[in-house]
């Protein structure tokens, strides 16, 4: 379930940060679009924020054996996040998702009210920045003076039965002719502790997994061979074949059995596509599945706000389309080469035989907030 737009916004202040979850005052707040930057929207053009962000939305309480979770795919780029007037948690970072648990909180009342306090400090020294922005902070496509904060991508509510598959990481490991190796690292949130079935596949090669859980977090490792694989080349050297991935979980009905019955009840299930191909870097020389690349490329920052003056004009100036976002066809005069990119539209780029680079250097010197070094303090002469 998405809770997509228009959500109401008004600047946060100490007045309104007393009554914003408790009182109707729809006259003092703004129609923003979700997903989306509060400076889209004209009444917020000019403003760093923050801003406090609300929706109201109808649910049904959870049936027995459900958890739901509360889902933001991107807040940019500090939030705080209430619903129905209790404290939910804190979101920092723009480009990874953040999940909070509010099936207690669902099955309270039918009727919910969800807030988001978003705040985006805006870097005034480019040589010192604390807010790790990407492109959104630096780049030569985009005004310096443009506040990227907001909702910019989708927040949703999800279900899943009593084991969430919190985090997957799937990663190519090794390659050849021959075979290749997937690796799968993953965190399982377990309501209580029992067996579960893992089931993952890559392509058509299946692999099954038992594990017990204990309640709570739970870290799991995997690997699947895949015999005779369908590797991925750069566009100059062969074809892109891209492979649907696919994890299950399935937790016993009784968490003090032992054997899980064969048709166990589906609690999560995650999807990925992924490239079969071994990545490597010697003596400074990029190689492919064996194969020595000359490295080249181009910065390919977000689409929609290339505009140096953001994705939408301020008052009084004429709108500028900006350039689409490119498809196969016009990333293939790139080369092949590796893209770096700010945004996440990561299977085009597979698609047309480019290597995305994530997670570029910062441009400039980043601080983050440290704790003070524990020092001991040593008589002269020793301890």
């Amino acid at each position: 379930m998405e809770l997509a737009g228009p959500w109401e916004a008004t600047l946060a202040d100490d007045e309104s940060r007393r009554t914003w979850l408790d009182h109707d005052d729809a006259e003092q707040w703004t129609k923003v679009d979700v997903p989306g930057h509060w400076r889209s929207n004209p009444a917020f053009a000019d403003t760093d924020g923050p801003l406090l962000y609300r929706t109201r939305f109808d649910h049904p309480a959870p049936e027995t054996g459900e958890r739901w979770w509360l889902r933001f795919d991107g807040a940019f780029y500090q939030g705080d996040v209430w619903l129905d007037g209790a404290y939910v948690g804190d979101t920092e970072g723009y480009f990874f998702p953040h999940c909070f648990e509010v099936t207690e909180a669902l099955g309270a009342r039918s009727d919910h009210l969800l807030g988001v306090e978003l705040t985006c400090h805006p870097e005034t020294d480019p040589a010192v920045r604390r807010n790790i922005t990407g492109s959104f902070g630096g780049s030569v496509g985009i005004d310096r003076d443009w506040n990227p904060g907001g909702l910019w991508r989708p927040v949703h509510l999800e279900r899943t039965g009593p084991v969430q598959i919190r985090h997957l990481r799937v990663v190519c490991r090794d390659a050849n002719e021959n075979r290749a190796t997937v690796t799968f690292r993953a965190v399982l949130d377990s309501s209580v502790a029992g067996e579960v079935t893992l089931r993952s596949s890559v392509g058509d090669v299946d692999h099954i997994d038992q594990r017990r859980l204990a309640a709570g977090e739970n870290q799991v490792e995997w690997q699947i061979g895949v015999e005779d694989p369908d590797l991925w080349w750069p566009h100059a050297l062969g074809d892109q074949p891209l492979h649907d991935v696919v994890v299950e979980v399935a937790a016993h009905p009784d968490p003090d059995g032992d054997q899980l019955p064969e048709e166990a009840p589906l609690s999560h299930r995650v999807t990925r596509r992924i490239g079969l191909r071994q990545v490597s870097m010697r003596g400074w020389v990029l190689h492919v599945n064996g194969e020595r690349m000359f490295l080249k490329g181009a910065n390919q920052g977000p689409a929609p706000v290339v505009d140096r003056r953001g994705p939408h004009p301020r008052p009084g100036e004429e709108p500028s389309p900006g350039p689409a976002v490119p498809g196969a066809t016009e990333l293939e005069q790139v080369g092949p080469g590796p893209l770096r990119e700010a945004h996440h539209r990561q299977g085009r780029r597979h698609q047309a035989g480019h290597r995305p680079l994530r997670g570029p250097p910062p441009p400039a010197a980043v601080r983050r907030n440290r704790q003070p070094p524990v020092v001991r303090l040593v008589p002269r002469g020793g301890p």
